[in-house]
């Protein structure tokens, strides 16, 4: 090396060029696309509840003709109720057998909602309003995560007791399409998740920093 090149400022302005080119540049772009990014990345704050599909309606009626666990019965058939009464069905049901009883729910595959029902505790009721988004979330049979939307039908204002523990009946609905239909099943529990707040992560970042100030 020619010692002489160590005191010309062109040898210290071309190394240091260098080495702003490499590394500094780089970086600097790394922190713009970030900042870009986190104006458009959305951070969602949920509850995490266990929600479980429960029939719309129910009948009891008379087995008269000993019906079948899953048993489909058409619009039009004609069953008796427990009361005696005779009635037309105006929907497709199914049968449920449970303790010597015969119930009809409507049929799963012909309901455009199905109602999720969940129960929240008491330091989280305060956060769930109707209308708010939900996800229930459930596992095909090759173990993927489905993700179905919904919100929240009603939140209850007066606790039920639940597991020797007060909460809030808390109903959803969700529009499942027809091929998620074929893995729900009325009594099927999952997680729900509700939404509660929704903002981007740089007014996220934002908060945080003029907080701790």
């Amino acid at each position: 090396m020619d010692y002489k090149n160590l005191e010309s400022s062109k040898f210290y302005s071309y190394k240091f060029k260098n080495f702003s080119t490499m590394i500094i540049l780089p970086v600097f772009l790394l922190v713009v696309f970030i900042l870009i990014g986190s104006i458009f990345a959305v951070r969602e704050k949920t509850i995490k509840l266990v929600g479980i599909i429960e029939p719309t309606s129910s009948l009891n009626i008379k087995n008269t003709v000993n019906y079948h666990e899953g048993q489909c019965l058409n619009i039009g058939s004609n069953v008796i109720l427990t009361s005696g009464k005779k009635k037309k069905l105006n929907q497709k049901s199914e049968v449920h057998l449970a303790q010597n009883k015969v119930i009809l729910f409507p049929n799963l595959d012909n309901q455009k909602n199905l109602e999720i029902v969940s129960y929240a505790p008491n330091d989280e009721v305060s956060y769930l309003k109707r209308n708010q988004k939900i996800k229930f979330q459930i596992r095909n049979r090759y173990g993927e995560n489905i993700i179905i939307n919904g919100k929240i039908e009603s939140v209850a204002i007066y606790p039920k007791e639940v597991n020797d523990k007060e909460a809030y009946l808390v109903v959803s609905s969700i529009s499942p399409s027809k091929s998620e239909k074929a893995y729900l099943r009325y009594g099927m529990q999952s997680q729900v998740s509700v939404i509660v707040n929704r903002q981007t992560y740089f007014n996220f970042l934002k908060e945080k920093i003029f907080d701790e100030k």
